[in-house]
């Protein structure tokens, strides 16, 4: 009979991951690595990988949500929209593609030697053509690199591969639903791009809003003058 895992009380689960965090981020600091790296292997040390330290309770998982959520705030206000759309220039658009294609056919070629029918290989395609943003960027701040030329090329990549990714996702789960003819499919694809369309219209008139409101401070009292 296999006996019962002891677990630690919340708060010493929280303090021992915040203080390993800490530690292994600070050495690879002194290594000349971005912090996360060792704050996402204090993770593996303590977690059932390794010490099994740590247990994936209700509770640390509400905490590391709600940490997921912060840092993808903290990604986004770090991110200038007009950057990085002056950085879809020349290279960096076939830069952008080949980083899209390439590993997407890698993951549908791994599938397909697998035996994988063709939706699970697009979809494993897709899982390894999507990268993280919010952990990128995060990167490039620990080593100062967020608002470099090189750190606005590599946002601007990842921002259009995860666009077109997710985009390609959408369209594959609303014809997943279908009965697999070519109307039926064009219909679920279009709807999913229309979708899409709306939504980044949306953004972009909140974002001119926004710049308009900030540009003037009576800019919203000459709007309603006029």
């Amino acid at each position: 009979m296999q006996e019962p895992q002891f677990h630690l009380p919340f708060f010493a689960n929280l303090l021992l991951l915040l203080v390993a965090a800490r530690i292994l981020g600070e050495i690879m600091e002194r290594l000349k690595q971005p912090a996360m790296i060792g704050e996402i292997l204090a993770g593996i040390l303590l977690g059932p990988s390794v010490f099994n330290l740590i247990h994936r309770t209700e509770d640390i998982k509400v905490v590391s949500e709600l940490g997921i959520f912060l840092l993808v705030i903290l990604a986004g206000m770090e991110i200038h929209i007009d950057e990085i759309l002056r950085s879809f220039k020349g290279k960096n658009i076939i830069i952008s593609l080949l980083a899209f294609f390439l590993p997407i056919i890698s993951g549908y070629m791994v599938g397909s030697a697998f035996q994988e029918d063709y939706m699970t290989s697009t979809f494993i395609g897709l899982c390894v053509a999507i990268t993280a943003l919010p952990v990128s960027i995060r990167m490039l701040m620990d080593i100062g690199k967020i608002n470099s030329s090189v750190g606005r090329k590599i946002i601007s990549v990842a921002v259009f591969d995860d666009v077109l990714a997710l985009t390609i996702l959408g369209i594959l789960l609303n014809v997943k639903d279908t009965d697999m003819t070519f109307h039926s499919m064009a219909n679920a694809s279009g709807f999913a791009i229309l979708k899409l369309i709306i939504f980044i219209a949306l953004l972009a008139a909140a974002y001119w809003l926004i710049k308009k409101t900030l540009r003037k401070d009576s800019y919203l009292e000459e709007l309603l003058d006029r």
